[in-house]
């Protein structure tokens, strides 16, 4: 096996040497990473990708109370990071296995931080190592990784195609910041990205209340339907008879016509932001503020219409601001919607 291939999935002697190597040369990366979490002494804790075993190290000594976990697909590399920690692994504080990172062997919501350091630009099957990290995480718990990023420095993403890649040492396709970011958020309540050069560390935070995805139609998703189904007629009931009280107070036909297509220009404007919008924000935040937010207008116009005769120009205004509150609600209800 050559060098590069090793790095990939270290091998004989020349894998143990890259391990070793790995666990030095490895170290600012991890430093950076764990600069970016905060680790309860009693966490249940994940190292997908472990390597030589020297962030298990490093996780030991802030998890003095809880349990660590490791696991590689390289055979050399659990055992040095069985030997990196004998003693904790035989007291229990600590478990390495050889394993995939696309097929955890673990139950779901097993573990309150994932961290993956410097791995994920080596994995085979990308795609099932975000859902397995994911799959695994404790609702409310971290996950955290460093690796390569595609589209940042030129000279870099040279050397990852024209070397790196062909010699096995990184497995294609990478993501951008742009893609990673949009691939998290469809999982995570929170995502937060700082990249330097090619390299990105990120945090993600899973919802404490992560709905269940089932193949069938389930009781959640009966009670969101009709929830929903309840506040949207309810919205268009209301802009039906604030458009007939603007034609009994004016006779107008051409305003009651108007009244019924206003909300056409807040959703042609705010539709892509409310999109851009469900993706960075904490959702069922955003969804409580802005239902907040409704109820405080609505109340602020029935105690207005007690002093005052509300004119043409604020009921415009109500419509507007409903239907926009109704447009950002709905872009984040649709995020948290299983696929």
């Amino acid at each position: 096996m050559s060098y590069f291939e090793n790095t990939r999935k270290p091998v004989g002697f020349g894998g143990k040497t890259m391990v070793a190597m790995m666990n030095s040369g490895h170290g600012a990366m991890a430093d950076w990473g764990f600069e970016h979490i905060t680790i309860p002494a009693d966490a249940t804790v994940l190292d997908a990708g472990c390597g030589g075993g020297a962030n298990i190290k490093k996780l030991l000594e802030k998890c003095s109370k809880g349990q660590v976990k490791g696991i590689d697909y390289s055979e050399i590399s659990v055992e040095k990071s069985r030997k990196v920690k004998a003693k904790a692994i035989g007291l229990g504080g600590c478990e390495v296995l050889q394993a995939s990172v696309a097929e955890l062997p673990f139950e779901d919501n097993s573990f309150d931080l994932v961290l993956s350091l410097n791995g994920f630009h080596a994995f085979p099957d990308k795609e099932a190592a975000f859902r397995e990290t994911f799959r695994v995480l404790k609702p409310g718990g971290t996950f955290c990784g460093c690796f390569y990023i595609a589209g940042q420095n030129k000279r870099t993403d040279w050397f990852i195609d024209h070397l790196y890649t062909p010699k096995g040492f990184f497995t294609p396709s990478f993501d951008t910041v742009t893609t990673l970011y949009q691939r998290l958020s469809k999982l995570y309540e929170s995502v937060e990205l700082e990249t330097v050069e090619s390299m990105t560390c990120f945090t993600c935070i899973k919802e404490m209340r992560e709905m269940k995805k089932h193949q069938g139609l389930n009781t959640g998703y009966w009670l969101y339907w009709v929830a929903s189904s309840l506040s949207m007629g309810a919205s268009n009931i209301l802009q039906y008879v604030l458009s007939l009280y603007v034609l009994e107070i004016t006779g107008s036909a051409t305003l009651f016509a108007s009244m019924l297509s206003i909300i056409i220009f807040p959703r042609i404007l705010l539709t892509p932001l409310a999109g851009v919008m469900a993706d960075r924000v904490r959702k069922i935040r955003l969804m409580s503020l802005i239902l907040l937010g409704e109820a405080v207008i609505l109340g602020s116009y029935y105690i207005l219409g007690q002093i005052v005769t509300i004119n043409i120009f604020l009921i415009y205004l109500l419509v507007i601001l409903l239907e926009a509150g109704e447009i950002f609600y709905g872009g984040c209800s649709a995020a948290i919607l299983p696929e």
